[in-house]
């Protein structure tokens, strides 16, 4: 079989060329018109050089004399112009040998196409040339490893951590130049299991260790490990920080906590202590008082004498009210539950304040539910407490007007009634700082106020305390100068007796079962920018026996109750046109010109109990948490359409 040599040279994809001396192609395979888009016929007779890069022409021109001189050649690399102008990276390389069937010395040429490879290697090179920039702008040392533990990779700022030049470490055994000894055993295992898997237990985590630097000193460090695969190996990159400030300002931090912790241990200890001490003598002096008041005939006598001892019995509720905050602090406080008729708890806590009212003159209203004979389960003593302290309160500062306290049992289910108390004055009132920091110990709203009412600011947090202890809330409405309304509202158990007096009274449990309509026609306005909520409001209100009028902005909300009588208003926040906190703002402003008040309820899907302050300060009486719920809607209505319980 004869081969022919064109055949071959038709089919092969390099490119075959034959050129002489001076770079003149003579032949050139078809291979071309794939590669450079030129035709044979268009390349051969003309010079290579025309179309190769002119940064590669003189590196070529050297190369091609050196093989014309018979000095050997490896191949050469160099750019050509594609017909469509672009250029084609060609690799080429010849036998170094004349060919003897021409005239003048030839040279065959055979030339590959090597533009993907190029493109692959230069994407390489400027992947690691990025790398190197990130290594060397770390602040973090970043350590290389292969599977044999040597260090590949170091850069400067592991030199600064470390204290080694990259010099000293690299193609050494990692272990042995940075792990203390104790870690050595334990690290030879795990990198046995890296480079049989390419995992490790820190592989993929941070997680603090200890380093050893050049001069020998341990330190703490946290270490970030990744793994990868290069030529069939596993190697891994580590992040590595000392964190030497960080662990020894978390230990001064934790030392400071434990000096606090037992500062404060010392400060509850001692007035614990002197709580005590203080009682000792107290009881004595109150007891001689005593004694001497059923002695004294003089009438100047039994005054001074009473003066002196209701002195000596507000010392002991100090003391005693201290004694009672050391407890709460260090969680010796707890509840001591017992059966009490609730009515009665009432009025026993109001029996003192009864006298004080009419020293200073101020009209006392009581406004309770008829809740007789009603037995509930809860701790007594801290219910009488936070009353006595929000009536004293109350007393403290407001120079004339009225207090009142209100008593209702909001709902009830079958065992538990959630029983809301609330004192109202006409006082000094609190300010719209103040409010967020009212039921802290010891606070006080400026000193002026201290020097003019007195007190130590332990009343109303003692009474949060209590309250939450027992699963209740307690908070506030105040404007600063037009009085105050301190309120609570706390689970109570209730008795099976009880209970069976509840639903023979006529009062409905909160368990979703038909309540009864409104005697008295009342008249409402729902402010909701939702309509699946203004369609059950509807139907709610019609069930309730109550008129109603809707709408579904502020500012509508504002018309309407300008040019109508409403017993209560119901208001969205957030709505279109005017949210409910600009409508509500200019409902007041509306009514302090006309002398006229209605409440107003907040209907929001917020319930966090800071955001209740600014619902109270910008003018809403109560908030109504979504979803919108039967017995809330009821028990709402019930509370603030009874004109007792308005505030203002």
């Amino acid at each position: 079989m004869i081969i022919n040599p064109e055949e071959i040279l038709h089919h092969t994809t390099d490119i075959v060329t034959i050129i002489d001396a001076y770079g003149i192609c003579h032949y050139i395979s078809p291979s071309c018109i794939d590669i450079l888009g030129y035709t044979p016929e268009e390349l051969e007779g003309g010079s290579i050089f025309e179309l190769m890069h002119n940064e590669d022409v003189e590196t070529a021109k050297k190369a091609m004399n050196q093989s014309f001189m018979g000095i050997s050649q490896s191949s050469l690399r160099y750019r050509i112009k594609h017909c469509n102008g672009h250029y084609v990276s060609l690799e080429s390389s010849g036998n170094g040998k004349t060919l003897e069937s021409y005239d003048k010395p030839m040279r065959l040429i055979t030339s590959r196409d090597i533009t993907k490879q190029v493109e692959m290697e230069k994407t390489v090179i400027e992947g690691e040339l990025k790398f190197r920039h990130i290594m060397e702008a770390a602040q973090d040392a970043i350590v290389l490893m292969n599977d044999d533990g040597c260090i590949t990779g170091w850069n400067k700022s592991a030199q600064r951590i470390f204290g080694y030049s990259s010099d000293e470490v690299l193609g050494k055994d990692l272990h042995i130049t940075l792990c203390p000894e104790h870690y050595k055993q334990k690290y030879k295992v795990n990198l046995d299991h890296f480079r049989n898997t390419g995992k490790g237990r820190v592989i993929g985590r941070t997680v603090e260790l200890k380093g050893k630097k050049k001069n020998g000193i341990i330190f703490p460090i946290e270490l970030s490990l990744s793994a990868f695969q290069q030529d069939g190996r596993f190697h891994s990159v580590g992040i590595v920080r000392d964190i030497t400030d960080r662990k020894a300002a978390e230990n001064e931090l934790l030392a400071s906590k434990e000096r606090a912790e037992k500062a404060n241990t010392v400060k509850n200890a001692f007035l614990a202590n002197m709580s005590h001490e203080l009682r000792t003598p107290l009881h004595g002096i109150l007891g001689m008082l005593t004694m001497m008041d059923e002695t004294m005939t003089s009438e100047e006598q039994q005054e001074l004498l009473g003066f002196t001892k209701e002195s000596a019995n507000h010392l002991m509720e100090l003391v005693d009210d201290l004694l009672r905050l050391t407890k709460l602090h260090n969680g010796s406080e707890v509840l001591k539950e017992s059966n009490f008729e609730f009515q009665e708890m009432i009025r026993s806590s109001l029996e003192p304040f009864y006298r004080m009212m009419e020293v200073k003159n101020i009209e006392f209203i009581v406004t309770d539910e008829d809740l007789s004979n009603i037995i509930v389960k809860g701790d007594r003593d801290k219910l009488v407490k936070t009353i006595c302290h929000l009536l004293t309160n109350a007393i403290k500062f407001t120079k004339e007007g009225r207090i009142e306290i209100i008593s209702i049992l909001k709902e009830y289910t079958d065992d538990i009634g959630v029983f809301r108390i609330e004192v109202k004055d006409t006082g000094i009132g609190v300010s719209y700082g103040d409010i967020p920091y009212i039921f802290d110990p010891f606070y006080q709203s400026d000193e002026t106020s201290t020097k003019i009412y007195g007190g130590a600011g332990i009343g109303l947090p003692l009474s949060r305390q209590y309250i939450e202890m027992m699963g209740g809330t307690i908070g506030v409405k105040s404007e600063e100068g037009e009085g105050s309304s301190f309120f609570f509202e706390v689970p109570l158990k209730i008795s099976k007796e009880s209970h069976d007096l509840l639903n023979k009274s006529g009062r409905t449990k909160s368990t979703g079962k038909k309540l009864k309509p409104f005697e008295k026609s009342l008249k409402i306005l729902i402010a909701d920018d939702d309509e699946p909520t203004r369609v059950l409001m509807k139907k709610l209100m019609d069930s309730f026996n109550l008129e109603s009028d809707f709408v579904a902005n502020g500012l509508d909300a504002v018309q309407y109750y300008t040019h109508n009588q409403y017993d209560l208003v119901l208001m969205d926040i957030q709505m279109p046109m005017m949210d409910g906190f600009d409508a509500v703002q200019l409902i007041r402003e509306y009514e302090s010109e006309t002398g006229n008040y209605t409440p107003i309820i907040a209907l929001s899907a917020y319930s966090m109990e800071e955001d209740l302050h600014k619902y109270y300060s910008q003018g809403f009486d109560d908030v109504l948490t979504k979803p919108i719920e039967l017995e809330k809607i009821y028990g709402v209505a019930c509370y603030w359409t009874n004109p007792a319980h308005h505030m203002r």
